[in-house]
């Protein structure tokens, strides 16, 4: 998919969804997993700098999340760059219970007793450095994004831009089972003042979708100690068969053990 195409694509998906919000979502019922995958095809073919980041925080109410969700979007909106919306499915206590972040099990704030949890979507965005037919683009998504991340008191973002060779051209790299050539990415977590975090939990990642699909990364950022607990759990138990397993086990408990010591 060329630039052109992609142009297009963009175009379109204003004109079906009617509205003035962002490039590929105006909603959450508008996100299609088509929508996520050209963007994620586009980022990787052709090294497009990009940045996943969310305005939640776990010590939030729901409705407060969700308001400054939106508030996020029209900032990336204003400064030019489109997104993606990203979706999680998610337990939650309801805003009348405290949730003990040892066993994850809700109690209500005036009486204590046990309350069950409700399905909540916990929401972040894939943004891009690519041009808007709608906004001219202002600023420079990095330091645009550690800007909001200060604005919304987020812990950390990540982003992603694309290796470089010596002589200044991209890096690419063969997938040895799809055969694609796609470029080299440096995809890594950075804290709200801009710096690199090094911790296991933090990547580096590969892509766009392992970046995306990170549990110890996601699960740090949203406040989840019991979840890294559980795959603590499950990592410290596990029987490795393999090299290769025995590498992944290590990797857990040890990116695990990080971001739960900075609860």
């Amino acid at each position: 998919m060329n630039v052109k195409e992609l142009k297009k694509i963009v175009r379109k998906t204003i004109k079906e969804a009617k509205t003035k919000d962002s490039v590929l979502l105006a909603s959450p019922g508008l996100l299609k997993e088509a929508s996520y995958n050209r963007i994620r095809h586009h980022i990787e073919t052709s090294g497009v700098p990009f940045v996943m980041i969310s305005a939640f925080r776990d010590e939030r109410s729901i409705n407060e999340n969700q308001r400054l969700h939106k508030e996020l979007k029209s900032n990336y909106k204003a400064a030019g760059f489109p997104f993606t919306e990203l979706r999680a499915g998610y337990p939650q206590c309801p805003d009348t219970a405290e949730e003990d972040t040892e066993t994850g099990i809700c109690h209500d704030k005036e009486t204590g007793e046990e309350m069950p949890k409700v399905d909540t979507i916990e929401l972040s965005l894939l943004v891009y450095e690519y041009e808007r037919p709608d906004v001219e683009r202002t600023g420079d998504i990095y330091d645009v994004s550690v800007n909001l991340a200060q604005k919304y008191n987020q812990d950390s973002f990540i982003y992603g831009k694309p290796n470089e060779t010596e002589e200044g051209g991209l890096s690419y790299r063969m997938d040895p089972k799809t055969k694609e050539r796609n470029v080299s990415m440096d995809i890594q977590a950075y804290d709200k003042n801009g710096s690199l975090i090094t911790a296991d939990w933090a990547g580096p990642w590969s892509s766009v979708e392992t970046a995306k699909e990170s549990d110890v990364y996601w699960s740090k950022i949203f406040g989840r100690k019991w979840k890294l607990t559980e795959i603590l759990d499950y990592y410290v138990n596990l029987k490795p068969q393999t090299m290769m397993e025995q590498q992944k086990r290590g990797w857990y408990i040890q990116a695990c053990r990080q971001a739960l010591k900075e609860f």
